[in-house]
């Protein structure tokens, strides 16, 4: 089975953002088969690593558009 995890995000808070994505590429242990998609805007020269998929939405991140951004992940999930 394949997960996807969907991260929302405004781009203020980076250390945040990069906690969540060592979170998830922790529990690899558990599922090889996984899919990070990143939502919204990216902190000023944020690197992504490895599987990770960014959707540029930054007009919706800065509008507070947490459902726009979620449904673009799920959208974007296989």
């Amino acid at each position: 089975m394949k997960i996807s995890f969907v991260v929302i995000t405004d781009g203020k808070d980076p250390l945040k953002l990069h906690t969540e994505l060592e979170s998830i590429r922790a529990m690899r242990q558990l599922t090889e088969a996984h899919e990070i998609i990143i939502v919204g805007k990216l902190p000023h020269d944020f690197e992504l690593g490895a599987r990770a998929l960014w959707i540029d939405l930054e007009a919706a991140a800065e509008a507070g558009q947490l459902g726009r951004m979620r449904n673009a992940g799920c959208w974007t999930a296989k």
